[in-house]
C-alpha cells in the first residue's frame, strides 16, 4: 500500500500576504497537493513562527483548497 509521501507527485506552492491587526503584514507560503481524490494543504508563515499543519481539505479544486487554508490562517491571526 502506498503512503502519501510515495504517491504525491506534485506539491504546488503559493504565497499569500495578509495584514494582521496586531503584528503588521505577514507572508505565508501555502502548499497544496492532490492525493486520493482530495486536496491536502498546509501553510507556513515566512516571518513568524506560525504554521497550519497538513490536513485533508476534502475538496477537489485548488481554489476551494486555497480558500480553506487562507481561512485557517485568518483564524490564527484574529
Amino acid at each position: 500500500m502506498d503512503t502519501i509521501r510515495e504517491a504525491v507527485s506534485e506539491i504546488r506552492t503559493f504565497f499569500y500576504t495578509i495584514e494582521s491587526p496586531t503584528n503588521g503584514i505577514k507572508y505565508w507560503k501555502i502548499n497544496l497537493t492532490y492525493y486520493n481524490d482530495s486536496f491536502y494543504g498546509a501553510a507556513t508563515c515566512t516571518n513568524l513562527n506560525l504554521h497550519v499543519g497538513w490536513a485533508d481539505l476534502k475538496v477537489q479544486d485548488d481554489k476551494s483548497a486555497a480558500q480553506i487554508i487562507i481561512n485557517k490562517i485568518k483564524e490564527n491571526l484574529y
